[in-house]
């Protein structure tokens, strides 16, 4: 992967905290042109992580039932 231009996407990396971690600090370390999005529960805690917290969406309350367009 060291000479790729790649994003590379990992979703619920939380079940996989620590092997997850220790793969991506590896990849950070050795392919320079991969950009990585990681989605976690849990703040990996690594000195290249940027945090973007997001909050769970809003929904209607329920108005009984639902009909379609």
């Amino acid at each position: 992967m060291h000479d790729k231009h790649l994003l590379l996407v990992i979703d619920n990396l939380e079940h996989l905290i620590e092997a997850g971690t220790a793969l991506l600090l590896d990849i950070v370390k050795t392919a320079a042109h991969v950009v990585l999005l990681i989605t976690s529960r849990e703040r990996l805690n690594v000195q290249s992580e940027d945090l973007f917290r997001l909050h769970g969406l809003t929904y209607p309350a329920d108005e009984g039932e639902v009909t379609t367009a």
